[in-house]
Formats: C-alpha cells, structure tokens, sequence
C-alpha cells in the first residue's frame, strides 16, 4: 500500500492498521505547499502498529514517533545532514529492525521542504543525537568510537551520499554488532580507508552503482 504526504488526513486507519508494507512519499519538486501537522505523523504511525516493511521518502519528519513501529523489519528512509544524527538513537527503538536502506537527500535541505512545517513542530522528536564526541563515564572520546548499541540490524544499504556523510554512516555502522553486510554505492567505495575498516571488522561488503 502506498500513499503521498499529502493525502495523510485521509488515510481510514483501521485498514492502515491490516497492513504489512507501506510506502510514504512526498511531492518532491511540487510548487504548492502541503501543511502538514506533526500529530498527523504521530496517529499515522500508531496505526501503522503492524507494518514490517516501510519506506518513508520525502517526509518532513523521518525520525518523529518511529518508536510507535515496533514490528518494524525492514526501513528505506531519506534523510538530510542535520537528521542523520538522530538515526543512532531511532534505531535503538526499533527492536525487530534487521534491514535499514539510507538514501540521503540531494536536492533540498532540512530546513527547505517541499512542505510547510508549522510553527514549533520541526524539532526531532528523538534528542539523543550523535555528537562529535561521546561522554563514556568520566572519559569524552571521538563518536568513530561509540561502544555497540542494542540493535537487531544485520544489513545496511548506503546510497550516493559524499564523503562527509559516509564518513558518519560508517560511525554508525561500527556500533552496529551483528551487521552482516553492508552494500554501498560505488562513489563511496572511493573512500578506501573507511571501506577498509568496515571490512575489517569481518562484514561482508557489496559495491552498486
């Protein structure tokens, strides 16, 4: 089942509640703004209490209330620079997650949707964000070196994203303890020294283009 952002309000929730797989997605380039209330997205993901598979793309808030997805298996999101951050502590919430798909955007940023975010609703509902250091008792050390996270995932897919992103996927994926594999775009391949440490934890990686 799929449906655009725009016809959120919509959505009859007892069917959204049967479903296994859905795809959200946005009007990427439309030249009309849609208002969209964060509580949408929030009764929207409630009742969303039995989805396994979802792809969320061009949603003005990735990360809000993805803890109400407790079923969760299998997630392809799109996320900007300053969202990425926040991906860390979303993944801990879902507890079923085995297959994440990180697609970053290219074409606008977090602050430039297609969509009119109304007043004091565009803070991520997720505060534990990655910073550049990580407090561990009394020692402050480098993120590269965040201590593994409670997670299921097992496999992440890593589009064309630029260096510094990538640089910050694979902080993430060296926290991850029972990935298996890793498939990144052949861009990022470029940059041998991280790819060389994902593979030298014993991961299996894959290169696409």
């Amino acid at each position: 089942m799929g449906e655009d952002l725009s016809d959120l309000q919509y959505i009859d929730a007892r069917i959204v509640s049967r479903i296994k797989a859905f795809v959200l997605v946005g009007q990427q380039f439309s030249d009309t703004p849609v208002f969209i209330q964060r509580g949408a997205i929030t009764r929207f993901y409630k009742a969303l209490c039995r989805v396994q598979e979802l792809c969320l793309l061009s949603n003005p808030y990735p990360l809000t209330d993805v803890d109400q997805l407790i079923c969760l298996k299998n997630l392809q999101i799109d996320l900007s620079v300053d969202e990425f951050p926040y991906l860390h502590g979303a993944i801990q919430q879902l507890p079923r997650l085995g297959v994440l798909d990180i697609v970053f955007k290219k074409h606008w940023s977090a602050r430039k949707y297609p969509y009119t975010l109304l007043p004091g609703e565009n803070t991520p509902a997720i505060e534990n964000a990655v910073p550049s250091t990580y407090r561990h008792g009394t020692n402050i050390i480098d993120a590269s070196d965040l201590p593994p996270i409670s997670t299921s995932l097992y496999y992440v897919s890593i589009a064309h994203s630029g260096p510094e992103m990538f640089h910050r996927a694979c902080i993430l994926i060296r926290s991850l303890p029972n990935l298996t594999k890793v498939a990144v775009h052949e861009s990022n391949a470029l940059d041998i020294l991280e790819f060389n440490r994902i593979r030298g934890r014993g991961v299996k990686t894959e290169v696409y283009g």
